[in-house]
């Protein structure tokens, strides 16, 4: 069996501490861009029901191309 010396010992730790703080970043980034996904995935639901909206209303809805021009991105609708 290995005889651990102190120094060997405080090395291990080390390591640990360092892949605990390594996936504890990974962690936070992953839990980020899932936090961000969602909050793109409710603008997208909301923007869907508001489309549906003022489809079942009877008014019409702009296409993608009308929206960019009144945004003033200079696209113009054909």
């Amino acid at each position: 069996m290995p005889v651990m010396t102190i120094s060997n010992m405080t090395r291990g730790t080390n390591s640990l501490k360092e892949e605990m703080a390594a996936m504890t970043i990974m962690l936070e980034r992953r839990v980020k861009e899932s936090e961000e996904k969602e909050a793109y995935i409710q603008l997208q639901e909301e923007k869907i029901a508001k489309l549906t909206k003022k489809e079942g209303s009877g008014q019409p809805v702009p296409s993608q191309k009308t929206q960019k021009v009144r945004c003033g991105e200079g696209i113009h609708p054909k």
